[in-house]
């Protein structure tokens, strides 16, 4: 008798295992299937019998509305299973995920600075790994590895994409290597690369334009300065511990001068 309630709980947790780790569009791992299969399955089981006596016992409804009343409870266990099905997704998805249960409701936004450092750690991972020959690192992977959300993480891979800097690769589009040879990714096109993606129509400017011209002379001579400084190194030197990690000429005297 034992065996014969609980066998019904194992066959369903087992369904929706299965159901979890092979219907969503993404790559979802046994353990966080199974652990969303048995809460799913348990609960769909334990309100099978609730339900069962609650529309046995409900006498006033079937009464009243007659044959509507199967159609009543047609709709209201209809809601009852889908609440079932999507809070086991949920748990399975929180346990593969368990960065999402820390975060709040608002992800905090980077600032460029913060964008520029996440974006340079993350082709260094990419093409270290690229060099070794090692298995191609995955966005969650790289989130959990340097401790980053995965929002800003998917953010600044898919800048880098959209530049074709790195392609997608792998069954389920997780994984990223270079898109082309890593020397001839430089350093400073990483950056462009994450400081674009906004609207790149010029500042209208007003018939007193003096104030414009001189502020875009400034902005000139950061950019060159910043080219300048970075010159030609490639992410390679990022990634390579054999390579000499050398900056523009006027940025090794002045750092051999403060030293």
């Amino acid at each position: 008798y034992l065996l014969g309630r609980t066998v019904p709980y194992f066959l369903f947790s087992a369904a929706f295992t299965f159901l979890f780790m092979f219907m969503p569009n993404t790559r979802v791992k046994f353990l966080p299937a199974l652990a969303g299969g048995l809460f799913s399955g348990v609960l769909w089981q334990t309100a099978s019998y609730g339900f069962a006596t609650f529309a046995s016992s409900a006498g006033n409804v079937n009464a009243i509305y007659a044959s509507f009343a199967i159609l009543i409870f047609l709709l209201i266990w209809f809601y009852v299973s889908w609440l079932i099905v999507l809070l086991g997704c949920r748990v399975a998805f929180l346990i593969q995920n368990p960065s999402q249960m820390r975060r709040s409701a608002e992800p905090p936004r980077l600032g460029p600075e913060q964008l520029e450092e996440l974006s340079l750690l993350v082709m260094a991972l990419v093409s270290h790994n690229f060099i070794k020959g090692s298995p191609p690192w995955g966005v969650q992977r790289l989130g959990n590895y340097l401790h980053a959300l995965p929002e800003h993480v998917y953010a600044v891979v898919d800048r880098l994409i959209d530049e074709k800097i790195l392609v997608e690769t792998g069954e389920d589009h997780e994984a990223v290597l270079p898109r082309k040879d890593i020397d001839s990714i430089t350093i400073n096109e990483v950056l462009n690369a994450v400081r674009g993606g906004g609207d790149s129509t010029p500042l209208a400017r007003p018939r007193n334009d003096l104030p414009h011209e001189r502020v875009q002379t400034v902005v000139d001579q950061l950019n060159g300065a910043r080219s300048h400084t970075l010159g030609t190194l490639s992410v390679r030197h990022l990634a390579d511990k054999e390579s000499n990690f050398i900056l523009g000429a006027e940025a090794a005297g002045q750092t051999q001068q403060s030293v």
